[in-house]
């Protein structure tokens, strides 16, 4: 637990030197305490302990006077905002970005050993793994663990008979079956705060099952 917090107490300072950066640039009041405190709350400790490191060992860099986060193995990408401007003059944090980069950052530390490369904002997915320069892996995040069941269900509905003449535009499951089925990776998996769901993934032709499996990290 005591390293847990080192981490999120360095999270908590890139935070805050990037929440001032934000609020000068955009002639913004300073936020309180309590904005800070939300902040705590919707981003727990252990995602916050994840973030701090990778931001201490430079897996994740937010440039001084900046409010954006650059990643170093992905030196043509980016900066990605934290924060969004609002109506009301409060910075709005970026959230989905927060548990996208600690599922990003988790693989990064890992990928040493495996020969692993990966990916952020990769085509339709928000995280990838790549093996030899094919895909090995691919992790769609959600902020929020609401939305995760029923985007699996229909995911793997598509993927038993995936309509290749129906528009995915807006259909986010479909859009997603069609990029599994093409890309063809040997793992899947859905996260976001609290729940990670992770499957094998077999094919057959154009179609595919998704396998509920404990992936090798």
């Amino acid at each position: 637990m005591i390293a847990a917090a080192m981490g999120a107490e360095w999270f908590a300072r890139r935070f805050d030197a990037a929440v001032i950066a934000f609020c000068i640039q955009h002639d913004y009041p300073e936020v309180d305490d309590e904005w800070r405190a939300a902040v705590e709350l919707r981003l727990p400790v252990g995602l916050r302990s994840i973030l701090g490191d990778a931001l201490a060992q430079g897996t994740i860099h937010v440039p001084e006077g900046t409010a954006g986060f650059l990643l170093r193995a992905l030196p043509d990408k980016g900066p990605y905002a934290m924060f969004s401007r609002s109506a009301t003059r409060v910075p709005a944090p970026n959230w989905e970005y927060f548990v996208q980069l600690a599922e990003y950052a988790r693989l990064a530390a890992a990928a040493g050993g495996r020969g692993w490369t990966i990916g952020f904002e990769d085509g339709l997915m928000d995280v990838s793994v790549y093996q030899a320069g094919e895909l090995l892996w691919c992790i769609e995040v959600k902020e929020k663990a609401q939305g995760l069941r029923p985007l699996l269900e229909q995911i793997a509905k598509h993927g038993r008979a995936i309509d290749w003449t129906k528009q995915d535009r807006g259909n986010d499951p479909l859009r997603k079956a069609k990029y599994i089925a093409t890309k063809r990776p040997s793992w899947f998996s859905a996260v976001a705060i609290g729940e990670r769901h992770d499957f094998s993934v077999s094919f057959d032709g154009e179609q595919f099952d998704l396998h509920r499996d404990v992936l090798p990290l």
